[in-house]
């Protein structure tokens, strides 16, 4: 008796994990993060899946991400200025 299996279950094609490097206490590791912007990564027994986001996480990232731009927009003279104050110290 043959079980029906997925296109997605065999080819995998959902699980779209790339693989990002990031500092964490001064060490170079490599972070998984997903391409598809509907995912995001959860570990099931030590691995990266991806698994889709539901709406009220969509909704609360959305507050959250307007929030965060306003407060950096805010403070983005005073980043700039510390920026070309950083970059005169240069010699290139």
């Amino acid at each position: 008796m043959k079980r029906y299996v997925s296109f997605f279950e065999s080819h995998k094609m959902y699980e779209s994990i790339k693989w990002q490097y990031v500092i964490r206490d001064g060490q170079r590791v490599k972070k998984p993060i997903s391409n598809n912007p509907d995912m995001r990564i959860e570990y099931r027994n030590d691995t990266p899946h991806e698994v889709r986001k539901t709406g009220s996480e969509k909704k609360q990232m959305s507050i959250q991400n307007k929030k965060s731009a306003r407060k950096a927009k805010s403070k983005k003279t005073a980043t700039v200025r510390k920026q070309q104050r950083s970059l005169k110290k240069h010699t290139w």
